[in-house]
């Protein structure tokens, strides 16, 4: 009887020993998800808070070539009248010149347009072959 009362006593020990060991997994779990979630949300506030860098970066880097676009555009548009003027000046003064006017302005208009072409290539960083000639 003496020996079963000590394994009764044994079993109890171990029963206890078993729930205590179920009661800290327990605990350890609530722990050990509350560090993951921890974790893991942190990693989330730091992947949002960089999402929005990049978004703020790209749309200031597309606003600035935007705008130097639409800079690049306008010059061109300028260029584009200013040489338009000078060829209908041009064409007028060999349509309706008589050929001493057109012989008199034939080097100014020259020099005007190469001027134009060159500055344009220049400001648009485009190279042109083609040369008026005299």
């Amino acid at each position: 009887m003496s020996d079963v009362k000590h394994r009764t006593l044994s079993a109890k020990d171990t029963a206890v020993s078993i729930e205590t060991t179920i009661d800290q997994l327990d605990t350890n779990l609530q722990t050990t998800t509350g560090n993951i979630d921890t974790v893991f949300d942190n990693a989330v506030k730091a992947l949002e808070h960089r999402r929005t860098e990049l978004r703020d970066k790209s749309h200031a880097l597309a606003r600035e070539k935007k705008k130097r676009l639409e800079n690049q555009l306008d010059g061109i548009n300028i260029h584009i009248n200013i040489m338009e003027d000078a060829n209908e000046l041009s064409a007028n003064i060999a349509t309706y010149g008589s050929q001493t006017e057109f012989l008199f302005s034939k080097d100014t208009i020259i020099e005007r347009l190469n001027h134009l072409r060159d500055e344009f290539a220049n400001s648009t960083r485009y190279r042109t072959t083609t040369t008026i000639s005299s």
